[in-house]
């Protein structure tokens, strides 16, 4: 009796060919098998050709969700692993493109075939696409329910403002004098407000319920140039609702003079603002006046309500 052969479903694409089940890449830079991680990520890229996929969404395809890893270095470190696995260049690329400060896309439409040369159905896709599919319809549905029910909401009424808290950036400190001509610790500054903020918000999340802000991690924000247009561009490319900005310099031969300001990104009107004295810039007293500022931003997000959150 002869054996019986096994159907395993095939993604082509540009003279290469991938093996799902087994994670085999096949094509002009010859076969080889991808590391599992680089096998996910390749299969996240494919189930979405030509779709910028956010960055946040492909760790959690590779390592899965609730994992906390330095997506920034583990995920370009696997991306270039891929490109290599290709023969891809990531400065005139066919197949991975970074797009800045949004995710990455996948250039080219793969087809889906078996061993016989067919179309499989959508049983016999692989397990990551077809749950991939299957979110997608169901948001499609979720859509069309809600565009349904869209008269139901008044005109010019968010349905979500009730429940969505303002979401936060922290901009990097400005050194406004020669004292740190390097800007050695505006980072620094930067990093404890937002450890602040995101204790406020666990403590928050977890004794409330309701957070009142969400923050926006620092690797989002960080090479938006300054200027006129940074405010808007926040608000609309990350949905920014309050952009908190910092500025220091020395007073005297020790002290440190810091300011903060929380600004409305809509009016561009400032929230909160504070400003302190300390004798170095990584201290103890610094973080405590961190905390402080956060506690006292939860106090005003919560008094501003809507009135804080841009127009989207």
């Amino acid at each position: 009796m002869p054996a019986r052969q096994e159907e395993t479903s095939r993604l082509q694409f540009k003279g290469f060919v991938y093996e799902p089940d087994s994670g085999r890449l096949s094509g002009p830079t010859g076969t080889q098998t991808l590391r599992p991680q680089a096998a996910r990520l390749l299969e996240a890229l494919l189930a979405r050709p030509g779709v910028v996929i956010d960055r946040q969404t492909l760790v959690e395809s590779v390592w899965g969700e609730g994992r906390v890893v330095e997506f920034d270095a583990g995920l370009s470190a696997l991306i270039k692993e891929l490109r290599a696995a290709l023969g891809d260049q990531a400065g005139s690329p066919t197949f991975i493109e970074t797009i800045p400060r949004r995710g990455v896309r996948f250039l080219v439409q793969p087809d889906t075939t078996d061993q016989a040369g067919n179309a499989p159905s959508s049983a016999a896709l692989p397990r990551p696409i077809r749950l991939i599919v299957t979110t997608i319809l169901a948001l499609l549905l979720g859509g069309l329910v809600l565009l349904m029910a869209w008269d139901l909401v008044p005109f010019g009424g968010d349905p979500e403002a009730a429940d969505r808290p303002p979401r936060v950036a922290v901009l990097p400190f400005l050194s406004v004098d020669d004292a740190d001509r390097e800007q050695r610790a505006s980072m620094l500054l930067a990093d404890s407000l937002i450890a602040a903020l995101g204790q406020v918000v666990s403590r928050a999340d977890t004794e409330q319920g309701s957070p009142p802000y969400a923050v926006i991690g620092r690797t989002s924000v960080v090479d938006y140039p300054a200027g006129e247009e940074l405010l808007p561009r926040l608000g609309r490319e990350l949905r920014v609702d309050l952009v908190i900005e910092g500025s220091y310099r020395q007073e005297g031969e020790q002290d440190w003079l810091i300011n903060i300001s929380a600004v409305k990104v809509e009016e561009q009107t400032i929230l909160l603002s504070r400003s302190f004295v300390s004798d170095a810039l990584s201290s103890q007293a610094v973080r405590e006046q961190m905390q402080s500022f956060a506690l006292e931003l939860e106090q005003a997000a919560r008094r501003c309500g809507q009135d804080c959150l841009a127009t989207q």
